[in-house]
């Protein structure tokens, strides 16, 4: 495949005519692409399959040796995975896990699904991205797309990664194509699986566009072409802000509303009815995820480096970070009217993944809740059918390795829902001494009881 003799196509475009390797865009358009999804978490792992389904071959690559150990084993550990669909991907031969090896860096098509959190000064974290990116240079050959899908702000593509990669020797745009497209995929939802969302690409230039835009339009319903990755980047962080300012206000609005009387679901549920103008957001104890909670602090981040302030963004971003806190000042207070001892009452979370209906539990609200209940000496722990044992947690280390406990004896224990996974019993959870409910996820579903506060 990488022998074959590289001929060049001539597209139109605003700049005149641009060269762009027919033999790559061949290979995609007839499914014969070899295809590297470099990390395989809850993006990328869902999305090499889908690209197997496709047709490609694909290499399914992660630094982690136990990921790609349980891969190899069929053993999905990405919620919605199923072991069927990876077991047949596994026996076609054209969908193999690996580490970063020589093979997959070669691969005709690249893309990059890379964690990039923030430090503890909530500065980006864009070490994976650069490691990836030096590895990738040592082995980059003409004719190659790379495809950045990983959350960042703008600059990212052509400030950090682009020259590293033109530390080969090669430029981006003439001898390999450089894009970026940000991912857009809905965890927990079966309606809206990735080839059924509309993607965004943005290339470094005309060359790079194209043949993004060819590929991504094999498993996708619809490509929007922007002028270039900076603009690329800045859909993404103008998508996920949109939620973090929007879930901020309903869960500040929540507060008034609270001290004035007014039911808050009610008056969501009402609003709601007006088919213009107004969008539904259901105040929680926070939103979570790798990407709403970190976007405003990025933004914010990049914004001072070119002189500007993003207050209103940062500020989004602090009232998700003071939820906790109310939120237990509500449940102690709560205990206190009650007569309920936290001290001497076990607290149970219910549900520790950061929405529903997933396994993930990056930034979950549900660990500075019971960080901060801990901290007062409440003894609490967890039930959660989909997070059996909790992983290696970036700021809550001391939450590593505790197993989920059976819902049992509760009628002496104090129950806290933050996040409402539908495979629960919720009418079952009325015999617990008290039910501190933070999603309305027992009055959605129509459940009713003393023993319920919603906080």
């Amino acid at each position: 495949m990488q022998g074959r003799k590289q001929q060049r196509h001539r597209f139109g475009g605003s700049g005149g005519t641009i060269s762009v390797s027919k033999n790559l865009l061949d290979l995609i358009q007839n499914r014969r692409a070899q295809v590297a999804v470099v990390g395989c978490g809850y993006v990328g792992l869902p999305l090499a399959l889908t690209l197997w389904r496709t047709g490609f071959r694909v290499f399914a690559v992660d630094i982690d040796k136990e990921k790609i150990a349980a891969l190899r084993a069929c053993r999905p550990y990405v919620w919605g995975v199923e072991e069927s669909e990876l077991k047949q991907a596994l026996n076609s031969g054209d969908f193999v896990p690996t580490q970063y090896t020589d093979e997959a860096a070669k691969s005709d098509v690249v893309l990059l699904c890379l964690p990039t959190p923030l430090d503890e000064n909530n500065i980006p974290d864009l070490s994976a991205l650069r490691q990836t990116a030096e590895w990738l240079s040592q082995h980059l050959r003409k004719g190659q797309l790379i495809v950045l899908e990983s959350t960042t702000y703008p600059g990212t593509t052509e400030e950090v990664l682009r020259p590293i990669l033109e530390r080969s020797g090669l430029t981006a745009d003439r001898d390999f194509y450089l894009a970026y497209a940000p991912h857009r995929y809905d965890p927990g939802s079966k309606e809206r699986r990735i080839g059924d969302i509309p993607r965004v690409v943005g290339g470094v230039g005309d060359a790079s566009l194209e043949v993004a835009c060819a590929f991504y339009e094999t498993f996708t319903p619809k490509v929007v072409r922007v002028s270039n990755t900076q603009t690329a980047e800045a859909v993404k962080m103008l998508e996920n802000i949109f939620r973090a300012v929007n879930i901020a206000l309903v869960n500040e609005l929540k507060e008034v509303f609270m001290k004035l009387g007014v039911d808050t679901y009610e008056a969501i549920e009402a609003a709601a009815t007006k088919p213009f103008g107004f969008m539904k957001f259901t105040p929680g104890p926070g939103f979570g995820g790798h990407c709403v909670p970190v976007d405003p602090f990025y933004l914010a981040w990049r914004a001072k480096q070119v002189g500007m302030e993003c207050d209103f963004v940062e500020l989004a971003g602090r009232i998700n970070r003071q939820l906790a806190s109310k939120i237990v000042w509500r449940i102690l207070t709560e205990c206190a009217r009650r007569g309920i001892n936290p001290s001497q009452t076990p607290f149970v979370i219910i549900g520790v993944a950061y929405k529903p209906n997933i396994a993930d539990t990056r930034e979950s609200p549900a660990f500075p809740i019971m960080r901060l209940l801990r901290s007062v000496g409440v003894s609490v722990c967890y039930h959660d059918p989909l997070v059996p044992k909790l992983p290696k947690l970036r700021l809550y280390p001391e939450f590593e390795g505790m197993a989920s406990v059976e819902l049992d004896r509760l009628s002496e224990k104090a129950l806290v829902i933050v996040s409402d996974h539908d495979v629960v019993d919720y009418r079952s959870l009325l015999r617990a001494q008290v039910v501190f409910d933070t999603r309305f996820a027992m009055r959605k579903r129509g459940i009713s009881g003393a023993t319920i506060v919603e906080v």
